[in-house]
């Protein structure tokens, strides 16, 4: 997503592919707006004033971890979903440092086949 920082665009594309229409409500959660599931001015506002972006990061990350541990097959997929949410948020925090885009940390993580360990 384009309106994000780099390395929060990383975690929201991800999560958007995994999870889809979650992605906006876990980052909503993780600026501490009221999560509507609807990307609107007040999500919008709060993305703008990011002052912190690997703040912002853990906590989208921590609540990516909750909503998986809520789904009701995580018993078998569980192991993989978290390793997934951990790979990325590393990666993103790393995007973040280095100002590099989320398609192309996404497209390297997912050649790398690391989700799959």
């Amino acid at each position: 997503c384009p309106l994000l920082p780099p390395g929060l665009d990383l975690c929201f594309f991800d999560t958007n592919v995994n999870q889809g229409n979650e992605a906006i409500r876990i980052l909503q959660i993780a600026l501490g707006v009221p999560d509507d599931w609807i990307w609107g001015p007040v999500t919008q506002a709060a993305v703008g004033a990011i002052s912190n972006v690997t703040s912002i990061i853990e906590k989208f990350t921590a609540e990516r971890e909750v909503v998986y541990q809520s789904t009701r097959n995580f018993a078998y997929f569980g192991t993989d979903w978290m390793r997934r949410a951990e790979t990325i948020g590393t990666a993103a925090e790393r995007a973040g440092v280095t100002q590099v885009g989320a398609l192309a940390m996404h497209r390297k993580f997912m050649a790398s086949k690391e989700y799959l360990r």
